[in-house]
C-alpha cells in the first residue's frame, strides 16, 4: 500500500517537474525575443539616423555648390543650367551621385494642374537652375550592408511653375482668360460672392487691382502675350469699395490703365489669380 502511495506521488512530482519546465523555457524564448525586437529597432533608428544625416549633408553641399558657382561667375540662377553646376549629373538617371555614394541629388519640377501640384523628376541637363522647383536628396547609412536603409529629405528651390491656361507674372499666376459674370451662361455667375467663390475653388483667389496691373504692364515690357490685355470693356478686381460696389481695372486708350467703380449690375467680367 505504501509502494502505491509512493509510486504515485513520484509521477505526479514529474508531471509538475515538466510543467514548471515548459513555462520556463516560454518566459526565456519570450525575453529573448522582446530583446532581440529591442536590439533590432535600436539599429533601424540608429541606421534611419544615419541615412537621414547623408541626405541633409547632400543638401547642404547642393545648396553651397549652387552658390559658389552663381558668386564665382558672377551669374544669376537663370543663367546657369543643372550640366553647368553638376558636371556629374547622370541625364539618363536624373540624378547626381555624391563622391561617397552615400546619397542621389535629385531636381524636381513642380506644376499646378487642376489646383494640385504634380511633380516629376528632371532629366534634361540643360534645364536652368531657377526653373527647378525642389531639390532632393536620398541618402543611405551604408554601402556594406544588406539590407540599405534609405531615407529623403527635399528644400524648395524656386516657387512652382503655373499650369497650363495661366501664365506667370512676378510671383503669382494669372488667367489668360477672362470669366464672363452671366445669368444664361455655363458658369452662370451673377454676383461677386459667386466670383470669390468660383476662384477658391481652383485654390485661387479674385485678382488684386494691383495684379491685373502688373500682369497688364507685364506685356507691355515685350513679353507679347496679348491674352494679358485690358479691353475698353475692363475687368473687374478684388476691391471692395463699398457694400454694394466694387472696383473696375480698364485700359485708358494709352498704354495706362484707369479705375472705375461699378455695382452688381454692371459687373462683366474677371480673372482669377494664383500664388506661386
Amino acid at each position: 500500500m505504501l509502494k502505491e502511495i509512493k509510486e504515485g506521488n513520484s509521477g505526479s512530482a514529474l508531471v509538475l517537474i515538466t510543467i514548471v519546465t515548459m513555462v520556463a523555457i516560454l518566459i526565456a524564448t519570450s525575453i529573448g525575443a522582446v530583446s532581440l525586437y529591442s536590439k533590432k529597432s535600436g539599429d533601424r533608428v540608429k541606421r534611419s539616423a544615419k541615412a537621414i544625416q547623408s541626405a541633409d549633408a547632400a543638401l547642404e553641399w547642393a545648396f553651397l555648390k549652387i552658390e559658389k558657382r552663381i558668386r564665382v561667375n558672377d551669374l544669376k540662377p537663370y543663367e546657369i543650367t543643372i550640366k553647368e553646376v553638376f558636371e556629374n549629373f547622370d541625364s539618363n538617371k536624373g540624378y547626381v551621385e555624391m563622391d561617397n555614394s552615400l546619397a542621389k541629388i535629385y531636381f524636381i519640377k513642380e506644376e499646378l494642374v487642376g489646383g494640385s501640384f504634380v511633380q516629376e523628376v528632371i532629366t534634361d541637363q540643360d534645364y536652368l537652375i531657377n526653373d527647378v522647383s525642389r531639390i532632393r536628396a536620398v541618402g543611405v547609412d551604408s554601402l556594406n550592408e544588406k539590407e540599405v536603409v534609405s531615407r529623403a529629405l527635399d528644400s524648395s528651390i524656386s516657387p512652382p511653375t503655373c499650369s497650363m491656361g495661366t501664365t506667370q507674372v512676378a510671383d503669382f499666376c494669372i488667367d489668360e482668360v477672362v470669366t464672363p459674370f452671366s445669368s444664361s451662361g455655363v458658369l452662370s455667375l451673377t454676383s461677386m460672392k459667386e466670383a470669390y467663390e468660383y476662384c477658391a475653388k481652383f485654390k485661387g483667389h479674385l485678382c488684386t487691382a494691383g495684379e491685373r496691373a502688373a500682369a497688364f504692364f507685364f506685356d507691355l515690357e515685350g513679353n507679347n502675350n496679348p491674352e494679358l490685355q485690358i479691353d475698353d470693356d475692363g475687368e473687374i478686381v478684388g476691391d471692395f469699395i463699398s457694400e454694394d460696389s466694387y472696383a473696375k481695372i480698364k485700359n485708358d486708350g494709352s498704354d495706362s490703365i484707369a479705375f472705375d467703380q461699378v455695382t452688381n449690375d454692371e459687373l462683366n467680367k474677371f480673372r482669377c489669380c494664383y500664388n506661386r
